[in-house]
Formats: C-alpha cells, sequence, structure tokens
C-alpha cells in the first residue's frame, strides 16, 4: 500500500495582518474619487440613455453629413402612404423595398 502526504503550504492570515492592510474609508482621497467618477459615469449614461432617442427619433436616421440616403426614401414613402397615396400594407412594403435596390 502507497500513501499520499498532503502537506499545506497555504499562509494562514491573523486578526493583527487584516487589521494592518489599508483601508480605504470615507475620509480618504481614494474614496472621493472613486465616488466622482462613478457619479460621472452614471450622469453619462443617463442623459446619453434619454437625449441619444430623442435626438435620433427627431432627425430620423441623420447622420453627420445629413441624412442617409435610405432614410430619406422611406420617411418620403410613410408621407406618402399617410396623405392616402398607397391604400394597403402591401403597398408601402413594395415601395420601402425599393429604398434598398442599389
Amino acid at each position: 500500500m502507497s500513501t499520499i502526504n498532503l502537506i499545506s503550504t497555504h499562509k494562514t492570515t491573523d486578526l493583527t495582518t487584516i487589521s494592518h492592510a489599508k483601508k480605504i474609508t470615507s475620509e480618504s482621497h481614494e474614496y472621493h474619487n472613486i465616488i466622482g467618477v462613478t457619479c460621472l459615469i452614471f450622469a453619462i449614461v443617463i442623459v446619453l440613455g434619454i437625449v441619444g432617442p430623442i435626438l435620433y427619433s427627431s432627425y430620423g436616421g441623420a447622420t453627420l453629413l445629413g441624412l442617409d440616403g435610405n432614410a430619406t426614401c422611406i420617411k418620403n414613402i410613410h408621407e406618402f402612404g399617410q396623405k392616402g397615396y398607397y391604400t394597403t400594407a402591401g403597398q408601402i412594403e413594395a415601395a420601402i423595398s425599393f429604398c434598398y435596390k442599389k
């Protein structure tokens, strides 16, 4: 029969070692930096989450160079549909399909 000896090399820590570790408290400079950066990132995400969709919907597919060709074509077809030029949804879908042909 053979035996296996297992020796643990794990160093145990006691309470005095843990108490000497540097802690981030509310008085420390790091705490204020962490809270400040977190609030700034959160505010940016909230603002972009609210303002971004509003701007996108008001400009309707706008890019930095203006409306792209597909967005302008689709916008015109929807305007014609609201004026009554198209009588069925199939006619509108067929007209929109021509916007994507190149």
